[in-house]
């Protein structure tokens, strides 16, 4: 079932933060079509419960937890949302507790409360990152490989300079080949390159707009071949176009 309505549209009204690794969203949430992105996603119920739909399937809870990939549709409700890069130590704290074979569940009672209590004793969404993102962080012994980080520096530094190195490039920088690189990276990140580094151009882009620039310039700063690409990928990866999307939001 798509719940995606175009004769009453609703508008996504909220704030937004973001982090390095993390994105975090409170708000009302609005219209989206069945989609899917490459960051761990935790939805918490504002008020009552909220509702998932992928595959056909339904799920409700106070709490849901999406896996990175996993195709899906958040129905319209007052939420809290956390989004969570797969490569940094928090986001492996939740795979590791919760199985690397769940797509979709409830979050335990306990991590509810750690992002509730995080919400409610921060006076704003920047504070409120670094304060569930050290308490998450000491729970596992899961490591970011050393490499991959240094991989993923070349990567954010691209994003900043509008290049983008090649993978021979990075594969020389890792000693490896390039189809030795590519499986390692996969290994790594659970994704392929291409389909990580898509997904830095879009946070990018979604990021300048929320600044105030406009989507043909996000576009190009996110290198987009121009705004219409950097739409499709929105929808794609949000299930929303960013038109809509971005309109009532405020980076806080």
């Amino acid at each position: 079932m798509n719940h995606y309505n175009h004769a009453t549209p609703h508008h996504w009204r909220g704030d937004v933060s973001l982090q390095p690794g993390i994105g975090v969203f409170i708000g009302q949430s609005g219209d989206n079509k069945e989609h899917r992105h490459w960051s761990h996603q935790i939805s918490i119920a504002l008020e009552g419960i909220i509702e998932m739909t992928a595959n056909g399937q339904s799920y409700q809870s106070i709490a849901l937890f999406v896996k990175a990939g996993t195709s899906h549709q958040l129905i319209a409700s007052s939420v809290f949302s956390i989004y969570l890069d797969p490569t940094i130590v928090q986001a492996k704290t939740l795979i590791s507790r919760l199985g690397e074979q769940t797509a979709i569940c409830e979050l335990p009672q306990d991590l509810v409360v750690l992002f509730r209590d995080s919400l409610m004793a921060c006076n704003s969404l920047k504070a409120a990152i670094a304060r569930f993102s050290t308490s998450l962080a000491p729970h596992t012994s899961a490591k970011v490989d050393p490499r991959l980080q240094k991989v993923l520096s070349v990567l954010m530094r691209d994003m900043s300079v509008s290049t983008f190195s090649s993978r021979k490039e990075l594969a020389m920088l890792m000693e490896l080949s390039e189809t030795r690189f590519s499986h390692w990276f996969s290994e790594q990140t659970g994704m392929p390159l291409r389909s990580y580094r898509k997904w830095l151009r879009l946070v990018y882009a979604l990021e300048q707009v929320l600044h105030g620039q406009t989507l043909t310039h996000a576009a190009y700063k996110g290198d987009f071949s121009d705004q219409a690409h950097f739409s499709r990928t929105c929808v794609q990866m949000f299930g929303v176009n960013p038109s809509i999307f971005l309109t009532h939001l405020t980076l806080a």
